[in-house]
């Protein structure tokens, strides 16, 4: 699925709140010190697999590389609740 166009909804806003306070720096501007290069996350649903290339690029795939990391990504569980991971994974559809 491509990302849409047209004003975020209430959750989708919420995702990028999130987004933007948990994910962007490594996602988006890799901290120097990083021995491999955070993914971009952009149109990550329009992919058959997640970049590690081999998990299937859905919603639940997602929910569980976030609550559980993958390799040097820290995970989430405790961090983030089922409310916010179905932001987060809301707004990742959008971008």
């Amino acid at each position: 699925m491509a990302a849409c166009s047209g004003p975020l909804s209430e959750s989708e806003l919420r995702g990028k709140a999130l987004y933007s306070a948990n994910c962007y720096e490594c996602h988006e501007e890799s901290p120097p010190g990083l021995k491999k290069t955070p993914p971009r996350l952009h149109d990550i649903f329009s992919r058959q697999v997640l970049p590690d290339g081999t998990t299937p690029a859905s919603n639940a795939s997602l929910r569980h590389v976030i609550l559980y990391g993958q390799r040097t990504m820290p995970a989430f569980s405790g961090r983030l609740n089922e409310q916010q991971i179905g932001d987060l994974i809301a707004y990742l559809h959008r971008i």
